[in-house]
């Protein structure tokens, strides 16, 4: 019997319009935290990967990006609101 988490049929990709609407993020943004050389990189950022034989076309696992948004809710900071 297989695991359904590691079952290819439960995957999902995203493209970049879906990974910046899931985000909140520009295109820019997404892209920055995925080059070493700028200041928004981030090294868990998930890494995109190729779809077909062109280097043009890439996406994300959703798995993943969500992952990532877990992680970045789990850092945020206690804002305490004074009246």
């Amino acid at each position: 019997m297989s695991d359904s988490k590691s079952s290819p049929t439960n995957l999902r990709v995203m493209r970049i319009p879906d990974v910046c609407n899931k985000c909140g993020l520009s295109k820019s943004t997404v892209w920055g935290k995925l080059n070493p050389n700028c200041i928004q990189y981030d090294s868990a950022f998930p890494k995109p990967f190729k779809l077909g034989a062109t280097a043009r076309a890439v996406g994300w696992l959703a798995s993943e990006v969500d992952a990532w948004l877990e992680q970045q809710a789990s850092q945020r900071i206690d804002v305490v609101l004074h009246g």
